[in-house]
């Protein structure tokens, strides 16, 4: 179809436009589409049958007076920002596109633009085949092996806007697709997201998003306070707010040798449009009367917009610029999560400690598989003791010969369950 051919969008038979997408197309075909009947204009030219890549573009400019053609003329900018139309002028632009498997298969998308800078509706989509019609299926991902179906722009901004909340990404999946109706009962698979993965990069994204305005004001007051430190912006903006006397009770009670003393990471999910990282560190200086215990105070933390290697990394770094003395931290607590482990990777002669929620759900875990749920308490009183009871368990120990004597006397208890078991 030539441009003097598609101009004719301005005025078609409305019994044959469409209002919904093509699906699955196999023949050589064309359809206009009312873009503005579908849940986003730019759902149009997504389809089952995987992504295609763009080969180009053209574009012609039509004057038209009393729904004539009066002149027209091609455009050597397809880019209708490039343009200064006049009134009455039209740019009919052409995106030319092949299957990413097949290279046979094409797909030309045709949009009109009009003077004042505003896209019509209607869209024409024009299918071809160079050679003999055939089946078409999607390319597969070079590292899975799986099909790659591209994700449709309605279901992605569905996943921006529900990312960007409080809901986990395995519940936004579910809604996502349930309301989609599911692998039985959606038209088309690109209207499902893939997994909750994809949520997590669009809650990424939003972050990314959204970083801006929040970091902005960071770049004025890391001036005048003394407490943010390291403030860099690309490739992603994050902050360390610490003040001295935190590190130097860190250093005075987790960085000898004989410290019993953890200083314990954790990380936020979806506190707001960026991460926090907070540590915490154990007070000798402040006990607990009820629990004769050390005071937990709140260290060093991290404003961050990604959760990658480098930025727990960066974090180690940051605090250590500030004093080369907290690399002789004894004990650090957190839970399993991989990128975060990169804060030890400076403090080599750190000793990694589960966090006690961590191992608790670990053992009612095992607990559970192993069919003891009768006896759940009574283990985990052997374990973590009874702050009620002021009884202390194993995990209270403070030597080597306390821990090896609680354990001797709980294992005889043990071992005869198991064998009551097994009979």
């Amino acid at each position: 179809m030539n441009f003097e051919q598609r101009i004719q969008l301005l005025d078609v038979d409305s019994s044959k436009i469409c209002h919904g997408r093509p699906t699955n197309v196999l023949e050589n075909a064309a359809f206009v589409v009312d873009r503005t009947k579908l849940k986003n204009s730019e759902d149009w030219l997504v389809t089952d049958l995987g992504a295609f890549e763009n080969h180009g573009s053209s574009a012609c400019v039509f004057l038209i007076n009393d729904n004539r053609v009066v002149e027209s003329h091609f455009s050597k900018g397809t880019k209708v920002e490039k343009q200064q139309l006049q009134t009455g002028q039209y740019m009919v632009r052409n995106v030319f596109e092949h299957h990413k498997r097949c290279n046979d298969f094409n797909c030309t998308s045709t949009v009109i633009t009009q003077w004042d800078g505003e896209e019509l509706p209607l869209g024409l989509i024009q299918i071809t085949f160079a050679e003999e019609e055939h089946r078409i299926s999607p390319h597969k991902h070079p590292h899975s092996g799986k099909q790659f179906i591209p994700t449709a722009p309605s279901t992605k901004a569905k996943l921006l806007k529900e990312a960007s909340g409080r809901k986990g990404p395995l519940r936004i999946f579910d809604e996502i697709s349930v309301d989609i109706g599911g692998v039985l009962d959606c038209k088309q698979s690109v209207d499902l997201p893939r997994d909750s993965k994809q949520v997590i990069n669009a809650h990424q994204r939003s972050q990314k998003k959204a970083y801006e305005d929040k970091f902005a004001s960071l770049l004025d007051l890391s001036k005048n306070d003394n407490a943010l430190h390291n403030l860099p912006w690309m490739p992603a903006p994050r902050v360390v707010y610490f003040i001295d006397e935190q590190v130097d009770d860190i250093i005075r009670e987790c960085c000898h040798p004989n410290s019993r003393c953890i200083l314990s990471i954790d990380t936020t999910f979806n506190i707001g449009n960026f991460y926090v990282t907070t540590t915490m560190y154990q007070s000798e200086k402040v006990i607990s009367k009820r629990t004769a215990e050390p005071a937990n105070l709140p260290g060093p933390a991290m404003f961050h917009t990604t959760k990658t290697q480098k930025d727990y990394l960066y974090f180690a770094h940051t605090l250590l610029e500030s004093s080369y003395a907290l690399e002789r931290i004894v004990f650090v607590g957190g839970d399993r999560d991989k990128v975060q482990s990169f804060f030890l990777k400076p403090l080599e002669g750190s000793i990694f400690l589960l966090c006690k929620k961590h191992v608790e759900d670990n053992i009612m875990e095992k607990i559970a598989d192993l069919g003891l749920n009768s006896i759940k308490c009574e283990l985990l009183q052997d374990v973590f003791g009874d702050e009620r009871k002021k009884e202390r368990g194993i995990i209270n120990s403070d030597t080597t010969e306390e821990f090896l004597a609680k354990v001797e006397s709980v294992s005889s208890k043990w071992d005869k369950i198991e064998r009551d078991e097994e009979t």
